[in-house]
Formats: C-alpha cells, structure tokens, sequence
C-alpha cells in the first residue's frame, strides 16, 4: 500500500519533470524564470498524490528519492503555496523535508520553509533553522527568514539587523527591501535599537524604505500594537472608523482551508512588485471557497479577459489557483455586474454580497489595483 503511495508521487512527479524538458528543453529553472510552473496542466494529480504521502505514509522512513522530489515540487509549487501549506498541517513531515530543503539548492523551497515555520508545531531544533535560513545567500530566503525571525528567535531579530543592513552584496532595489526588513522584525519585536534604524532609514533616502519609516513612526506615535509585522493599512483596528468584515461566510463551513484572498496592491508599488508590496495590508479580505464558486467566481470571469496594470500584460481567464491582478476600471465593472444581481439573489445572499462590496470599494480608495489570490 505505502509502496504504490510512493510510486504513485514518483510517477506524477516524472510527469513534471518530462513536461519541463519538453518546454523548455535543456534549461534549468533558474534559466527559465518566472512563473513558468503555473502552464503545467495537471497540478491537481501531483497535489493528490503529494497529500496521499503526507496523510498515508511515515516521513521517517522514507527514502531521499522521494524527499527530493518532494522538496522539488514545494519549489515549484511557490505561487500558491498550496504544497507547503499542506505539509505545515504534518510536523513530522515538515520537520524531515526542511531540513532536506535547507541542505538543496532550492531557493523556492527555502523561503516557504522559513515563512511557514512560524505555523508549524514542530520541534525547537527545526524551528531553530530560522537562523539558517537567514544566512542563506539568496537575497528572498534571507528576507522572508528574517520576517518570521521575531516569532520564533526574537532573541536573535537584533544580531542579524546589522548583517541586513549593511549586506550591499545585492542590487540596490534588493538591499533597500532587505532593509526594510530589519524594520520590520525589530518592530515586531518593540527593539530599542528600531529609533537608530529608523534615523538611518531616513537617511538612506529610498523611497520604500522611506515610506516603511515614516509608518513604523507614525504607528509608533499612536502607540498602535500591529497583529502582525507584515500588515498595515487602510482599516486600523483601534481607529473609530467602521470595521469591515474581512472573513465574511454565508455557505462556507468552519475549518474551510480553500479560500480566494483579496490583497490591495500599494499605490507606489513601482515598475516590479514584489511579495510585500500585495501583502501589506492588515485588511486582507478572505473567502471560503464554497461562497466563492457559488457567488464570486462566475461574475468574476465575467470581466476576463483584463489586463494587468503593473505591466500590461493580458490575462485571457480568471484563475482560481493562482494570482490575478485585476485593475479599478475592471473592479468597478464587476462592481455594476454585482449590484444587478443583487435583486435576484436571497436575502441572505445579498447582505454577503454587499459586505464584499463594501470592501472593494473601500480598498480602491486606498488603491488601484487588486490582486485576488487563490490556493486551490
């Protein structure tokens, strides 16, 4: 039985590999770049093999074939993240391909390791691998290592701060977010060297790294406890302004872990956004995926095919596994479409509808642009 399980994942796996040499014959995918995973067309038979290990077999006696193809197809997995989510909910077999992911040189692996290692009940040995992570050359494993720093070694956040700051080994769009960075961890962790930072922040000049200052600051100010390092934004939870659901359900049961996230996009995101430009707002809007396919997703496809406006490329179909970035005039068409809806649906129906509603548009007063995210 655990045989054919293992088997089954290999074979799937082989299928990927085969489709990568096919498309794209003799380039590793360090060569391809981009999101290039995201065109193989049966993802959801390596998921199902890939959970059928995680639930059906032991991690300790498994074999390193198999945990390098796993580590592998976390990697390639990176866009939705959907791999090492599953693999966090299963400490023992977190714990074996961490560390078979911290000795690869698999970068995509890596940083979802250290983001996830806050989340996962594993043992202080593994989760001290934070550290390593941290120290790992690859500019993004460092940075998303030092963000998850200040929930599991905050005892260390103030070490590394000097090493980020002064790193200078990266391009200078990449040494001003790992800046950023040391900002945001000894934030996190109320640091009495974050004044000295902020100083220096300022006197760096650059424009992310200057808008992060003036936040931290101005949170600081009004003595604002933030929920999490990595969020800020248009809803503050101590303000008198009106809250906002950000978790409505009406079908979507209790436990539900599919779901479409709906991040605002910062207005000076730049020519090239990156993971914390779309994930820096405490207003995440989440919806479970029973209320999704039932009342979002077929007026949402209704606007594709859109276009992305931070680079102008065409998206011809709504994706619900993947990220979809989705302009105000598209938003506000879907806006109309919505509302002519509403007198066709229950009551019940339209009070959640408007709730989301009501979030959009909020959000593009704070924002052009959406990205609705998917982890199916």
């Amino acid at each position: 039985m655990a045989k054919g399980i293992r088997e089954r994942l290999l074979e799937q796996a082989g299928k990927f590999h085969q489709w990568q040499e096919i498309t794209y014959p003799g380039k590793t995918t360090e060569e391809i770049g981009g999101a290039w995973e995201v065109d193989y067309p049966a993802w959801n038979d390596i998921f199902d093999a890939f959970c059928h290990v995680l639930t059906q077999m032991n991690a300790e006696m498994e074999d390193s074939i198999l945990l390098d193809e796993m580590v592998y197809l976390i990697a390639r997995a990176n866009e939705a993240e959907g791999f090492i989510q599953e693999t966090t909910s299963q400490p023992k077999w977190f714990e074996c391909l961490c560390r078979r992911a911290a000795a690869s040189n698999e970068s995509e692996a890596k940083w979802q390791f250290a983001a996830y290692l806050p989340e996962c009940s594993c043992s202080q040995e593994v989760r001290d691998m934070i550290l390593d992570f941290a120290k790992d050359p690859n500019e993004y494993v460092s940075r998303r290592a030092l963000l998850a720093m200040p929930a599991l070694r905050p005892d260390c956040v103030e070490q590394f701060a000097p090493l980020f700051w002064e790193r200078n080994c990266y391009s200078p769009e990449l040494q001003e977010y790992q800046r950023i960075a040391v900002l945001v961890s000894l934030d996190a962790i109320h640091s009495d060297l974050l004044p000295q930072y902020l100083e220096q922040a300022k006197q760096d000049g650059r424009r992310y790294l200057l808008e992060h200052a003036k936040r931290i600051e101005g949170e600081l100010t009004m003595n604002e406890t933030l929920t999490s390092p990595a969020y800020h934004g248009f809803l503050p939870p101590h303000s008198q302004e009106k809250q906002i659901d950000l978790t409505p359900n009406l079908y979507t049961q209790s436990g539900e872990k599919i779901h479409l996230a709906f991040l605002p996009l910062r207005p000076d995101y730049g020519n090239d956004p990156q993971w914390e430009d779309w994930n820096c707002y405490r207003s995440i809007l989440t919806i479970g995926w029973p209320d999704c396919e039932q009342l979002l997703i077929p007026t949402l496809k209704q606007i594709f095919p859109v276009k992305d406006p931070t680079n102008g490329e065409v998206q011809e179909e709504f994706d619900i596994c993947f990220d979809n970035w989705i302009g105000k005039e598209d938003w506000e068409r879907w806006i109309v479409l919505v509302r002519g809806n509403l007198s066709s649906m229950s009551t019940e129906e339209s009070i959640f509808l408007r709730s989301i509603l009501e979030w959009i548009e909020t959000a593009l007063t704070y924002t052009s642009v959406i990205v609705v995210e998917g982890n199916l």
